[in-house]
C-alpha cells in the first residue's frame, strides 16, 4: 500500500467517524429540543398555576376584607345592643322600685280607706 491509500484509507475512517458523530450530535440536539420543548410546556403550566393561585389569593383576600367588615358591624351593633341592655336594666330598676313605691302607697290608700269607712259608720249611727 502506498502513501494515498493509507492516507485514503485514514480520511475514510475520519469520515465514517465523522458521520457517526454527526448523528450522535444530531441525536443530541433533538433530545435538546424535546427537552426544551417541555421544559417550555412546565413554564407555560407554571405561570397558569401561579396565576390561577394569585387569583384565588385575591379572591381571599376580597373575601377576608368582607368578613373583617363584618365581624366590625357585628361589634358596632354588639356594643349598641349591650349599652341598650344597660339602659333598659337601669330603666327595669327604676320601674320596679316605682311601682314598690306604688303599692306602698296603695296600701296606705288602703288603711286610710278602711279608717274612714269605719268613721263614716259611726257617723251614721250616731245621726
Amino acid at each position: 500500500m502506498n502513501n494515498e491509500d493509507k492516507i485514503y484509507t485514514l480520511l475514510e475512517k475520519i469520515y465514517i467517524e465523522l458521520q457517526d458523530t454527526k448523528k450522535e450530535l444530531q441525536n443530541t440536539k433533538r433530545e435538546l429540543q424535546d427537552t426544551k420543548r417541555e421544559l417550555k410546556d412546565e413554564i407555560h403550566k407554571n405561570r397558569k398555576s401561579i396565576t390561577n393561585i394569585e387569583e384565588k389569593l385575591n379572591t381571599m383576600d376580597t373575601r377576608l376584607s368582607n368578613l373583617e367588615q363584618g365581624q366590625e358591624r357585628i361589634e358596632r351593633k354588639l356594643n349598641a345592643t349591650h349599652d341598650q341592655v344597660f339602659r333598659n336594666t337601669e330603666n327595669i330598676e327604676i320601674v320596679k322600685n316605682n311601682v314598690r313605691e306604688i303599692k306602698e302607697e296603695i296600701g296606705l290608700l288602703e288603711a286610710i280607706t278602711k279608717e274612714n269607712v269605719y268613721d263614716i259608720a259611726k257617723l251614721k249611727l250616731i245621726r
